[in-house]
């Protein structure tokens, strides 16, 4: 399961893994992520940004969204 990017406090990323709460530093952080992102700690100790799995959250979330409006 990736950890997800919920946002960002000072020098710190928030990170989601199920219910736990990691802090990284954002100079660990690849170039780019944002909140929603979705990520994994590449072999670098660098956390990079994984697209498929991102825009596969936000597939769901819009399909939920959608049918909550039909």
């Amino acid at each position: 399961m990736a950890q997800i990017v919920d946002r960002f406090e000072g020098e710190y990323a928030i990170l989601l893994d199920g219910e736990d709460v990691l802090e990284v530093r954002k100079t660990d952080l690849a170039e780019g992520i944002a909140e929603g992102d979705a990520v994994f700690l590449g072999k670098d100790g660098i956390w990079q940004k994984d697209a498929a799995e991102t825009k596969n959250k936000q597939e769901r979330i819009a399909k939920k969204m959608n049918a909550l409006w039909e």
